[in-house]
């Protein structure tokens, strides 16, 4: 008995399965070459984007820079103007300051520190020859028009010169001298006593505080 055997329809099959790997490969390599280039492309723009705003970076920073560099020298001279300026009007105003202290002085008075400070505040040390007159000097400040607030902060003497050079104690120094002022007569020159011993010396510290606007018009007055 005979049999009868087709292969031609095997054939075809084989055929068609290796024609359908072969394009599935294909398209799986397009894909990914496409894949590829396009992140490639993607690459190549984020590097020229980096690129474009480091530059750009770099001008603004060099442009800040030279603003700044610019700012900076344009602040110095307004600061060294604002300087000189300060001090020009600081050393002006202590001359008027001075001139009408020394004014209110009495004939023995004088002045043996001074300190002046921006806001108008005054450290005053002066020297008299008897303890009044430190309390009329007081008077005088607290009613010049020119000044907001007065006031004494210390007394202090020197000690009495006796004619064999000792020193005597300043608390009994302070009790003699009030007595013989009573007695000695007022003048100009230094007050003695019988025994001819120098009175002591008062040395009276003032707290004053100017007005800003007045110390204006003592300067121009000046």
């Amino acid at each position: 008995m005979l049999v009868d055997i087709n292969l031609l329809p095997r054939k075809e099959f084989k055929n068609r399965a290796k024609l359908l790997l072969l394009l599935i490969i294909l398209c799986v390599a397009i894909i990914g070459f496409l894949l590829i280039f396009i992140q490639y492309k993607q690459a190549t723009l984020l590097k020229e984007n980096l690129a474009n705003q480091i530059e750009t970076l770099q001008e603004k920073r060099a442009a800040e820079e030279q603003k700044y560099a610019s700012a900076n020298n344009s602040n110095n001279l307004i600061n060294l103007e604002r300087t000189v300026e300060w001090a020009d009007g600081y050393f002006v105003e202590s001359v008027p300051i001075i001139n009408h202290l020394t004014k209110l002085l009495p004939e023995r008075g004088f002045v043996q520190k001074f300190s002046y400070s921006e806001d108008g505040i005054v450290s005053l040390e002066v020297q008299f020859d008897t303890n009044t007159e430190n309390a009329h000097y007081l008077a005088l400040l607290t009613e010049s028009p020119f000044i907001r607030s007065a006031r004494l902060l210390t007394v202090s003497t020197t000690p009495i010169l006796e004619e064999n050079g000792d020193k005597a104690d300043n608390k009994e120094q302070s009790n003699n001298n009030s007595n013989e002022a009573e007695d000695a007569p007022t003048g100009n020159a230094v007050e003695t006593d019988i025994n001819n011993d120098i009175l002591p010396r008062y040395f009276a510290q003032y707290e004053i505080v100017f007005e800003k606007s007045a110390i204006r018009s003592l300067q121009e007055g000046n």
